[in-house]
């Protein structure tokens, strides 16, 4: 998975409270699980926890992906070292094309408010604390199978131990079953 000590704060909030496609955003409805849009072949959707906004990764993201990549205690049990830029921009480019694979999976950009207490209103409002990850299971271990996905997360030092990414992947998991039918992850 990544680098936060998954202790989590015991937030029982999962709600997914927002969904988003493209250019057009709507409140979900109190019905459980969220409504899922869809504008030709991708869906753009926008997840939200009691602290934290993921919104998906977009081509702008490469700073602050830059940035986490090359910490090298963030990147320790992935590669040992921190990445180059080269490298972090390369890794970005594979993502970005892994994310169009299965509608509803993909990259996410996670921001907490300024106190950490709320999500912010949008990234302008937040601060940006990691990736967020559930993409299509791609490994060469891993089955060539729509149904299966993968779950991790990195996590930029200053908001270890937080439980952002424990809260992330309750949200993660909860979409990946209830929304776009996942069958493992």
């Amino acid at each position: 998975m990544g680098n936060d000590d998954g202790s989590g704060d015991g937030a029982e909030h999962l709600g997914v409270g927002t969904i988003s496609a493209r250019a057009r955003t709507v409140k979900a409805s109190a019905a459980p699980g969220p409504a899922v849009l869809e504008i030709g072949h991708a869906m753009a959707i926008t997840l939200e926890t009691s602290r934290l906004a993921l919104r998906p990764l977009g081509r702008g993201d490469l700073a602050d992906l830059v940035a986490l990549d090359r910490d090298p205690e963030v990147m320790r049990y992935l590669s040992g070292r921190g990445r180059s830029r080269d490298e972090a921009i390369s890794s970005h480019e594979r993502r970005m094309a892994l994310a169009t694979k299965v509608d509803g999976l993909g990259f996410w950009m996670a921001f907490s408010s300024e106190d950490g207490e709320a999500p912010p209103h949008d990234e302008t409002h937040g601060e940006f604390v990691g990736l967020m990850m559930l993409p299509p299971a791609h490994g060469p271990d891993q089955p060539d199978d729509p149904t299966v996905c993968d779950l991790g997360y990195r996590v930029l030092r200053r908001h270890w131990r937080r439980g952002f990414a424990s809260e992330a992947s309750r949200v993660l998991l909860q979409h990946a079953f209830d929304t776009v039918g996942q069958s493992r992850v």
